[in-house]
């Protein structure tokens, strides 16, 4: 029996939310901004080049025209926003004979469209923080109990049992304020 292959073209442009980010939007508005003439260096080590949106430009040249290991390629160096010292190889200076580069700083989460940011937060807040949360309050409050049992009569506390009430009851109220606030 002869095996056929079928060929199909993935879909690959629908993994990338174009509508979700914002970048139908933008090329919409500014279609004459394509990227011409402008150089931008990532610093990113899972940079995959042959990647089909990292191929070439819209005139045809090469998007990504090198790419360095920067923990020691080159001889001149940037100080970037973080403090760290990136080496420059010569082929970089080349592309920029003025000797000025800018270097930016971006929060991913700045480039999030407001619903994956949400569901960001909302899956931050489900996982790590929802556990360790409740457990915490759930470690205080027999504590609270406890010695709001022992001490009936809170006039008569000492300035150590004072202390000791009013700590127990500023962690039961801090740990709630957080939950608020999350």
């Amino acid at each position: 029996m002869e095996c056929a292959v079928v060929e199909v073209k993935f879909p690959a442009s629908s993994l990338v939310p174009k509508n979700e980010n914002g970048a139908l939007n933008f090329v919409r508005k500014y279609p004459e901004y394509n990227g011409k003439d402008v150089t931008i260096a990532i610093l990113d080590s899972g940079v995959d080049p042959r990647a089909k949106g990292l191929e070439i430009v819209p005139g045809g040249d090469v998007k990504v025209g090198e790419r360095f290991d920067c923990s020691g390629c080159g001889d001149g160096t940037i100080l970037d926003l973080s403090g760290r010292v990136l080496r420059l190889s010569n082929a970089m200076k080349a592309k920029c004979p003025s000797g000025q580069y800018r270097v930016g700083l971006k929060s991913m989460h700045d480039l999030y469209s407001p619903r994956i940011r949400e569901k960001i937060v909302a899956d931050t807040k489900l996982k790590p923080w929802d556990e360790a949360h409740k457990k915490a309050l759930a470690e205080v409050s027999p504590d609270v109990a406890d010695f709001d049992a022992k001490n009936p009569n809170a006039h008569n506390l000492s300035l150590k049992e004072k202390l000791t009430k009013e700590n127990l009851h500023g962690t039961v109220e801090f740990l709630n304020a957080c939950e608020k606030k999350f």
